[in-house]
């Protein structure tokens, strides 16, 4: 996974050295989104290797324009290009901030494979706050399996799902 050496273990050389590697892998294209040419990790963000360090392109490049990164925040895109690293299309945010932002933009994954609707989650939700079937029972209701439960439980998955206080299968759908 790629980390970020902190600015306070660089000294003002290896932060120009970094900024002068950083832009010479870039192109600029017609948004001003400054295009990451090197390496991309899986995700399809930017990476490289500094000082023997694996970084991402976006925060090394936030970190040499703008400073420090604060503990617990991440570096967002105003573009939605994950490979720019122009500092005037990053900002700072938690990663509910990312999720909020991705939501706003229509960035979620429209998964064809998804076998749960909003409306069943927002079922299987109150059903487990309200304790009325076990894990193992819910997953065979709906058909999926009882891990697909327990990460919606712990919220790993359909964390933007509301926890309903009413029962969803009464309420009037409009």
């Amino acid at each position: 996974m790629a980390t970020f050496l902190t600015m306070v273990q660089m000294s003002p050389t290896g932060t120009q050295e970094l900024k002068k590697r950083l832009l010479n892998r870039i192109t600029i294209v017609f948004n001003g989104c400054w295009v990451w040419q090197g390496s991309c990790v899986t995700g399809g963000y930017g990476n490289l290797t500094f000082k023997c360090e694996s970084l991402y392109a976006h925060r090394a490049s936030w970190e040499v324009h703008n400073g420090p990164i604060p503990v617990g925040m991440s570096v967002l895109h105003k573009c939605d290009n994950r490979r720019c690293i122009n500092p005037e299309h990053l900002f700072l945010g938690t990663q509910d901030d990312n999720i909020k932002d991705m939501y706003k933009k229509g960035r979620q994954a429209y998964d064809y494979k998804c076998k749960l609707t909003e409306q069943e989650v927002l079922e299987i939700k109150y059903k487990l706050r309200h304790k009325k079937f076990s894990q193992e029972y819910l997953a065979k209701m709906y058909d999926i399996s009882r891990s697909t439960i327990l990460a919606i439980n712990l919220g790993h998955n359909w964390s933007h799902v509301p926890w309903p206080d009413k029962d969803p299968s009464k309420l009037r759908r409009v």
